[in-house]
């Protein structure tokens, strides 16, 4: 077999590999018909219309904000938004949130435990994830739309 034809067999695995579940049980995955640039600044207005503030905005489409749940414990929100590869009109954010325990005064450990949908007492942090992935897909754009001529 030739190189050039184990990469044509290659991209044929990669175009016809189905799509990856939009959920699973420590992220939620959502596709928006947004530019990149716009997704991002969807995403930071949503972070703090649910109350979260915006700690790092990152060139690479990584977005984290934090907000405090119940007394000691801190939780890091992020999304990663990233053009989805088949179609430059799209958009793919993928929301996760880690929780850490921070007793008053000490200071913030920076390694944390993912949140899913089985940690105990993460149901608050796993609807404010729903939550704000509704908000996502159902956002105005940021920019009006420059009329085509």
């Amino acid at each position: 077999m030739t190189i050039r034809e184990w990469l044509a067999c290659a991209l044929t695995l990669v175009v016809a590999a189905p799509p990856l579940p939009a959920q699973v049980d420590s992220m939620v995955r959502l596709r928006i018909h947004a530019e990149r640039s716009d997704a991002i600044e969807r995403t930071m207005r949503a972070f703090v219309d649910h109350g979260l503030t915006v700690t790092e905005v990152e060139r690479a489409g990584l977005v984290k904000a934090v907000g405090h749940e119940k007394g000691d414990v801190r939780v890091t929100y992020t999304a990663a938004v990233l053009p989805d590869v088949a179609n430059a009109s799209i958009t793919v954010i993928t929301l996760s949130a880690f929780a850490r325990y921070q007793p008053a005064g000490e200071a913030v450990n920076p390694l944390g435990a993912q949140v899913t949908t089985k940690t105990k007492g993460g149901a608050g942090v796993w609807a404010r994830l729903q939550s704000i992935a509704k908000t996502l897909r159902t956002a105005p754009p940021s920019k009006p739309a420059t009329p085509q001529r």
